[in-house]
């Protein structure tokens, strides 16, 4: 028990140090996150096409679609990382047009029991509304959203963290 304490010491302190990494070099963070979700979309769209080909019998799947999505995830995962700049690019926009069309959609969506409480009502309007502004920043300002993404890695590295060094001190 007292190896694994100090087991999460030591892995507390790095998380923390990672989480720090992370807040000082937010663009580096970034880029290596896409690389790995690059190289583990390859690498899924390997076992795709390959060993659920071996499953087929099992799980009757079709050959066509393992084969298709196979392919899909390797063009993706090559698509990005050998296009970092234009993935941030196109992942801040997908999250602006996300923001704006589920704050619209939620502003449609009040429920009777919001309509029947003003206040409650009034604060989802709101927010809703707060929610498309901040939509609308992120969809003419992408690199907002590479750093805002690097803050929150950081934050939860270091939050993380932080809890293997308290349950390493415990008693």
């Amino acid at each position: 028990m007292k190896n694994f304490k100090w087991f999460s010491l030591v892995s507390g302190s790095i998380f923390i140090l990672i989480g720090i990494l992370c807040f000082l070099f937010p663009l580096e963070s970034i880029k290596n996150m896409f690389i790995l979700i690059g190289i583990f979309l390859i690498f899924n769209g390997i076992l795709e096409i390959f060993v659920f080909q071996k499953l087929k019998e099992i799980i009757n799947f079709s050959r066509f679609w393992s084969i298709l999505l196979g392919v899909l995830h390797i063009l993706t995962g090559l698509f990005i990382i050998m296009n970092l700049e234009a993935s941030f690019v196109v992942l801040s926009y997908i999250l602006s047009i996300w923001f704006i069309l589920s704050s619209i959609s939620n502003i449609y969506k009040a429920t009777p029991l919001e309509k029947s409480n003003k206040l409650y009502h009034s604060l989802s309007i709101l927010l809703n509304i707060l929610g498309i502004a901040i939509g609308i920043i992120l969809l003419f300002n992408p690199f907002i959203v590479i750093v805002l993404i690097s803050f929150l890695i950081s934050c939860y590295f270091i939050i993380f963290g932080l809890s293997h060094i308290i349950y390493a001190l415990a008693k």
